[in-house]
């Protein structure tokens, strides 16, 4: 909520943002909650993030032609789909089951985030650090518009 809040009073809008740690992605990954599913051949593996918790207990799985909504784990939702010419089917399968206040992604996503993905020390700057940010931007700034020049 703090990004949305910064998106709106720096652009004028706000996108919905979902944001989880790496380490979360991390066990995630390492629990594989797909193991305990036979899917079909060719399926995609989708990862719904969800704000919160659905507000009701969903009875799972939950199909729509190939694809399936399989299991919730806390703000997470895992799917399977079958890729078909009538689109992402499993879009319209997951919007009306848990609305659209989500976002949803390919494990192979979450697993190249998740590899390539660092924790930042502290999201926190204090106003000495945004200062010394500034000048070391103005100055980069600077020597381009310098060298452009020449």
């Amino acid at each position: 909520r703090k990004a949305e809040a910064a998106m709106k009073k720096h652009l004028g809008y706000a996108y919905l943002t979902i944001v989880r740690p790496i380490d979360a992605l991390r066990r995630m990954l390492v629990t594989d909650p797909y193991k305990s599913f036979r899917l079909k051949p060719g399926s995609k593996r989708v990862v719904t993030f969800l704000r919160g918790k659905p507000k009701a207990e969903l009875a799972l799985p939950i199909e729509l032609d190939d694809s399936r909504i399989l299991r919730r784990k806390g703000g997470e939702i895992f799917s399977a789909c079958v890729p078909s010419p009538r689109g992402p089917v499993f879009m319209t399968l997951i919007e009306k089951t848990l609305g659209k206040n989500l976002t949803t992604r390919t494990w192979e996503t979450v697993m190249k985030v998740a590899r390539e993905g660092r924790e930042p020390p502290s999201c926190r700057v204090t106003p000495l650090e945004r200062k010394r940010r500034d000048r070391r931007s103005i100055r980069r700034a600077g020597s381009r518009t310098r060298s452009d020049e020449d």
